[in-house]
Formats: C-alpha cells, sequence, structure tokens
C-alpha cells in the first residue's frame, strides 16, 4: 500500500473546508481525522496555514516576496525601456540633424562658387 501526503491529496479547498469542519467545533478532529484519513498533525498545519493567511487580509495591501520581487524587476525594465526610449530619441535627433545637414549641403552646393580664376 502506498501512502501519499495529505499535502498533495487534497486541493486548496477540500482542505479549507477540512479546516472550517474543525473550527466550527461540530465534531471531534479525532472524527474529521477518521472521514477524512488525515491526521491531526495535518488538519493543525492547515488550521495554521489557513489562519495565517486570513491574518494577511488584515494587514492591508501587502505583498509576498515574489510579488515584490517581481515589482521590483518591472521597475528595473521600465527604467530600461525609458533609457532606450531617450537613447532612440536621440539617436533619431541626430540622424534628422544629420539628414539637415546634408540638404543644406545639397542647397550650397547649387549655387555658383566663384572660381580661383575669377579673382
Amino acid at each position: 500500500m502506498v501512502l501519499v501526503p495529505p499535502e498533495s491529496r487534497f486541493s486548496a479547498e477540500k482542505k479549507r473546508d477540512i479546516v472550517l469542519e474543525y473550527l466550527s467545533g461540530k465534531r471531534s478532529v479525532a472524527e474529521i481525522c477518521r472521514e477524512h484519513q488525515v491526521t491531526t498533525t495535518s488538519i493543525h498545519r492547515w488550521r495554521d496555514a489557513f489562519i495565517e493567511a486570513g491574518t494577511a487580509g488584515f494587514e492591508g495591501k501587502r505583498h509576498s516576496k515574489r510579488e515584490k520581487a517581481l515589482e521590483e524587476e518591472i521597475e528595473s525594465l521600465k527604467t530600461v525601456v525609458g533609457d532606450l526610449a531617450v537613447a532612440d530619441h536621440i539617436l533619431e535627433g541626430g540622424a534628422i540633424s544629420m539628414r539637415m545637414d546634408d540638404r543644406k549641403t545639397e542647397d550650397h552646393s547649387s549655387i555658383a562658387q566663384p572660381s580661383h580664376d575669377d579673382r
């Protein structure tokens, strides 16, 4: 007989339901354990996780470590994109300026330049 760890046997919703049943106090933990074939340790661990997660809801807008890391990465990427946009704008401005200089040169080249012989 292969025993499946109770953590992976139940969905989050099922664990929540078992914990709420336990917290209601209508049945003993032993009865709940027998019915769902879990240990009291599992139920107590799920209860603690459930209460901790519920407590986080009262602490305002608090982010997990992963969310915070992702937000920092997003800000960093926004900075890089902004820097690239500025560089692109500068380079594009330089290209426009160079094209304008080319036009000025072309305009001036069509004007008759005095030859050295005319002097």
